[in-house]
């Protein structure tokens, strides 16, 4: 009897405890939990992914504000349900009612940890710790790669019963499918005929071609002739060309780089770097800087006499190996130059005028003067170019713009430029044009690894990048065999298409649609440009043998 009366004074103690701490949950305010997709227990979220959340907010007046990531949330939708509760363990359950919040994380939340909380009328409820994971960029199911230009290979059978696949020695025009292409570099499309242009080489003789294609019409438009300086693009003779950007004007921009024949008595050559540009409609082509020289003519050394890096008017200026045009919105064109071909020149940010004029705005690379006495008996002033410092942010010629290997000027007005230089493997710098500042935004210091491709630009090892270029909405694409996309806005890098695992009949499968999320990209990427409706085209200059796109289209349905 005695136990049972102690059991019942226990049950009765119990039951006040549950009730007391029930009624207490009844009218505190925090949140109980948070739900995704019927996950429960969530602690994290992806910017512009929704979670609900279950709160009790106790003052059903007051105004209320969700936080996530240190910034606002919207709240989508608001209803009310009842949630089984245990306060104690063993104890009794019972239905607690509370709020459900279906709120957005919004895209300027602060990707990595932080905090989930709610305010009323201004007083900040209990935070939940929270972590803000980077975008998508991809919505599965919403985005496509799409065959759009694939060349013409000839297969021979091989005693296995396989197929060898080549490319014919000649390019040759014609309808897609029919026409012969080797490579796409420097893509580009001009929206106001609808019209691509790249630059193609030749297999047998390894010159190169500038060619268009219009209405699925592929055409050489200039290249093939026997004049590195001639006038009109049919008599153009191009050996090396690193870019191709169309201008304002409606003319096509390009560098040419040549080895002359040698000197029928001397046998010397002479190198010749040329900014050049072609009017598409006419074939006029004319030579905006490199076409006439400063430095003296010297008997042995005409490699010497066209090149340089002299700033001034078309009648001097000169440049030694011009790449990665862009044009601002005045219609100036600014280029890369100073690497590769001159070993130790360092690399310079340079801009072309609309008056004609040559400067460089950034960088700066050494220069001396030596007296040669050539073979002739004339004493002659020889320049010297070299590189000064490494890889240093900085402003104006402070800067150093080390193994700089591509250009685009993004939606905010910046110029971006992927550098290598001393203490960094691979980095972005970010160039203010009005105040000529570079910052390195992007990449991983020397002494710090990482396996991340995508993530915030101080996490990310940007790996090799062989195109980088600049998207409808103004961010930056780049890649090697996968597109990743640069968010200037948030500060991150997402996979945007590619990555897909080889196999099978790889030339079947790249003629007809794939997902983006997981496409087979079978080539090296060029090039990526958008046309007028947002799609981009990807230009590849080497193909996975036998497959044989070399520009593919990228379909995102928002």
């Amino acid at each position: 009897m005695r136990n049972l009366i102690l059991f019942f004074a226990l049950f009765l103690f119990s039951c006040r405890k549950y009730e007391a701490r029930l009624e207490q949950q009844n009218l505190s305010s925090g949140i109980v939990r948070v739900t995704q997709n019927g996950s429960v227990g969530v602690n994290g979220a992806k910017i512009g992914e929704m979670v609900t959340v279950y709160a009790k907010v106790g003052e059903p007046g007051a105004a209320l504000q969700f936080f996530a990531g240190g910034v606002a949330a919207d709240v989508i939708s608001h209803g009310s349900r009842q949630i089984i509760v245990q306060p104690e363990a063993g104890g009794q359950t019972a239905a607690l009612p509370v709020d459900t919040f279906d709120i957005q994380i919004s895209s300027t939340a602060k990707i990595g940890p932080g905090t989930l909380y709610f305010s009323l009328d201004g007083k900040s409820s209990a935070a939940l710790p929270f972590e803000i994971f980077r975008p998508d960029i991809l919505v599965p199911g919403k985005s496509f790669v799409d065959p759009f230009l694939y060349t013409y290979m000839d297969s021979v059978r091989q005693g296995d019963g396989s197929y060898s696949y080549m490319l014919p020695n000649e390019l040759r025009d014609g309808m897609v499918g029919q026409a012969v292409i080797n490579q796409v570099s420097s893509l580009a499309y001009d929206a106001n005929g609808n019209t691509f242009y790249f630059i193609d080489r030749q297999p047998d003789d390894n010159s190169y071609r500038i060619r268009q294609l219009r209405q699925g019409q592929v055409t050489t438009i200039a290249g093939g002739g026997n004049n590195y300086m001639a006038t009109t693009a049919a008599q153009l003779k191009l050996s090396a060309i690193e870019d191709l950007q169309p201008g304002p004007d409606g003319w096509l921009y390009f560098s040419s780089k040549f080895y002359t024949d040698p000197d029928p008595v001397t046998g010397f050559t002479a190198r010749h770097a040329l900014i050049e540009r072609l009017q598409p409609a006419t074939g006029v082509v004319e030579i905006l800087v490199g076409g006439k020289r400063v430095i003296e003519k010297y008997y042995s050394r005409p490699y010497d006499d066209y090149t340089g890096i002299e700033d001034g008017s078309r009648d001097s200026a000169m440049v030694i190996y011009p790449q990665s045009f862009t044009f601002d919105k005045q219609g100036n064109l600014y280029f890369l130059d100073g690497t590769a071909e001159y070993a130790g020149s360092g690399t310079l940010l340079r801009r072309l005028n609309r008056d004609g004029t040559l400067e460089t705005v950034l960088g700066k690379i050494g220069k001396e003067v030596y007296d040669y006495e050539d073979v002739d008996g004339v004493l002659y002033k020889v320049p010297f170019y070299y590189s000064l410092d490494e890889h240093m942010d900085g402003f104006g010629d402070a800067v150093r713009l080390s193994g700089a290997s591509g250009l685009v000027l993004a939606g905010n007005g910046k110029l971006y430029i992927p550098c290598s230089g001393a203490g960094w493997r691979q980095n972005i710098v970010e160039v203010n044009p009005e105040t000529l500042e570079a910052a390195t935004i992007v990449g991983m210091p020397e002494g710090q690894q990482s396996s991340l491709r995508t993530g915030t630009f101080r996490e990310v090892d940007l790996g090799g990048i062989t195109s980088f270029d600049v998207d409808f909405d103004g961010n930056i694409l780049f890649g090697q065999n996968i597109i990743y996309k640069m968010n200037l806005q948030e500060e991150t890098i997402a996979k945007l298409a590619g990555g897909g695992t080889y196999g099978g009949d790889l030339r079947a499968l790249v003629k007809q649609r794939q997902s983006g999320e997981n496409a087979n990209l079978t080539g090296r990427l060029n090039k990526i440009v958008f046309d007028q409706f947002g799609n981009l085209y990807v230009g590849f200059d080497y193909n996975i043998p036998p497959t044989d796109m070399k520009i593919s289209k990228i379909v995102i349905e928002h």
